[in-house]
């Protein structure tokens, strides 16, 4: 569903043209695609960077896969890679994909939509102020009726 959301956007902006969708599943890829009017659809990323390299890929897959797609994706020398929250499952992981994107000049951005809310900015503030020394973990767990 967070591919959806994703569409949402690039639909909104019209200078955007989504080109491809890439599903090991044949059903799901083929709705998608027909949804949306996308011309080309793929089963891995492979056979997509094989045929052409988008500028902008977004990563809407599961947890587990997003630090070895966005590999893929910086690889392929994509310009940009929007990968969706969770950045990667481990702080490795993590840092292999920055490293990727960083070897290839390849733009990261994680879809964490809340960046800008008051109690964000306020731990940021905190951060950036040196109050609270250099975090190393941060867990967010919600609250009980929120």
């Amino acid at each position: 569903s967070i591919s959806k959301a994703h569409m949402a956007g690039y639909i909104r902006n019209p200078s955007i043209d989504v080109n491809a969708v890439v599903d090991p599943s044949h059903n799901a890829r083929l709705n998608f695609k027909n949804e949306y009017g996308i011309k080309n659809d793929y089963s891995t990323m492979d056979d997509l960077f094989n045929d052409f390299v988008p500028d902008i890929v977004s990563i809407c897959t599961w947890h587990s896969l997003h630090h070895e797609q966005s590999i893929v994706a910086a690889n392929a020398v994509v310009k940009a890679i929007i990968c969706e929250k969770p950045m990667s499952i481990g702080s490795g992981p993590a840092s292999n994909m920055l490293k990727a994107c960083n070897d290839n000049n390849v733009k990261l951005v994680i879809s964490h939509q809340r960046r800008f809310s008051p109690g964000w900015e306020k731990a940021r503030e905190l951060v950036s102020d040196g109050l609270i020394g250099t975090p190393l973990f941060i867990e967010l767990k919600a609250l009980e009726g929120h």
